[in-house]
């Protein structure tokens, strides 16, 4: 009995994947059915936070204000800021469960929390960009995005307009170089032979030759 009693301990039913908290938004991680106690104990909780991207991770002593523990469920509730130029990408948080008396050893489960952002909501630091400046910086990359959109839908316009003008003018060029051949062809003939043609057959090719254009 006395054996028994020496290798009780709080149990893990699952071991937790890396969790993923997006900025400006809350998001919940339950442990609800995660500690088992053999004695159907009531446990109490034990939670520590540790910034994982230095090696080794290093211990904050008081949880952030975005960062909120519920020890009735148990759940971590983390509410990043959408702002997140001050704060490491990713945390460790190791949650300990115990019983009253310590009747049951301790279990002890380590949940990676990595913070999710894109470029435009992090100041990228590495680049030597001024992080006071930065949504100046991202403004007037959206201004200028916008303003490149416009012109180029502008030159666009200009550009088929253009080559619709000159297209036209081609065409008119060609006729009008089809129209002086044949009256120089008619000329040839006329020179040659006058009875052959008659005069309104001249007129008729130029009425043609208008209606084409």
């Amino acid at each position: 009995h006395i054996f028994m009693e020496c290798c009780l301990a709080v149990t893990k039913q699952y071991r937790l994947p890396p969790q993923v908290a997006y900025a400006g938004k809350e998001t919940r991680i339950h442990l609800g059915q995660h500690f088992v106690s053999e004695h159907d104990s009531h446990l109490s909780f034990i939670i520590a936070m540790y910034d994982d991207d230095v090696d080794p991770p290093k211990k904050i002593s008081t949880l952030p204000d975005w960062v909120e523990w519920d020890d009735t469920i148990p759940s971590l509730h983390i509410n990043a800021p959408a702002n997140l130029s001050d704060i490491n990408p990713v945390y460790e948080f190791r949650i300990l469960a115990m019983v009253e008396n310590d009747k049951e050893a301790m279990a002890e489960e380590k949940v990676v929390v990595v913070i999710a952002h894109s470029c435009f909501n992090k100041c990228p630091k590495h680049f030597g960009v001024g992080c006071e400046d930065w949504d100046l910086y991202m403004i007037t990359a959206g201004v200028y995005g916008v303003v490149m959109l416009l012109s180029g839908c502008i030159l666009h316009c200009i550009l088929a307009t253009a080559h619709e003008w000159v297209m036209n003018r081609d065409r008119k060029r060609r006729v009008d170089n089809e129209r002086v051949g044949r009256r120089i062809e008619y000329a040839k003939l006329l020179k040659h032979d006058p009875d052959a043609v008659e005069d309104d057959e001249m007129n008729h090719w130029s009425d043609d030759d208008d209606e084409v254009w």
